[in-house]
């Protein structure tokens, strides 16, 4: 039992603090990665957790530096990027809100949604790759009257496969209110 007697040391409960904040961190990390990157890299992200009790056994065989080493990279591989992207999604909801703003102005002012978003000025002008505005893709019609009260707002953030998408349309009944939808592929 003597190879175990550094556990009761100073750096075991700095190691056991640090592995339970970094794990908790990286939780958190994972749950975003479900809204930026959709559910099979957030599945990843989450099965890379559990290889936090490599560090911890590291640290129990007294590889202290190892294991500190491993506790470090593995939570640098699933925050950093995450907590960036989440910063964009906030970013992208805010500005999704001043499109749909511009949008319902529009219609207000010239009786129709626009037909783009070209004089639209965006807040975050670095995002607009990310987002897309339609009438006609939405709602698979080419009738102008029909066009005029519809239209859809997709926007994406750590990947093009996963979209949360708003859309004015009978498609979609939404006619009491207008919901997102989140599509993770």
């Amino acid at each position: 039992m003597s190879r175990f007697k550094h556990i009761n040391s100073l750096s075991s409960a700095i190691f056991l603090a640090l592995t339970i904040v970094l794990i908790l961190i990286e939780i958190i990390a994972s749950k975003m990665a479900f809204q930026n990157f959709g559910e099979v890299t957030s599945g990843f992200y989450k099965i890379l957790i559990f290889t936090n009790i490599l560090p911890i056994l590291l640290f129990l065989f007294n590889f202290k530096k190892t294991a500190l080493i491993t506790l470090i990279l593995i939570g640098l591989i699933i925050v950093p990027e995450n907590l960036t992207l989440n910063n964009r999604l906030v970013k992208l909801k805010e500005e999704s809100s001043n499109i749909i703003l511009f949008a319902y102005q529009n219609k207000i002012n010239n009786g129709s949604f626009p037909k783009n978003i070209n004089e639209y000025k965006f807040k975050y002008p670095e995002l607009k790759e990310h987002i897309n505005y339609t009438q006609k893709i939405i709602n698979h019609s080419e009738d102008k009257e029909y066009i005029k009260d519809h239209f859809g707002l997709i926007y994406h953030v750590g990947t093009r496969n996963t979209s949360h998408m708003l859309m004015k349309s009978d498609y979609f009944d939404n006619s009491g209110y207008i919901q997102w939808y989140y599509y993770p592929d």
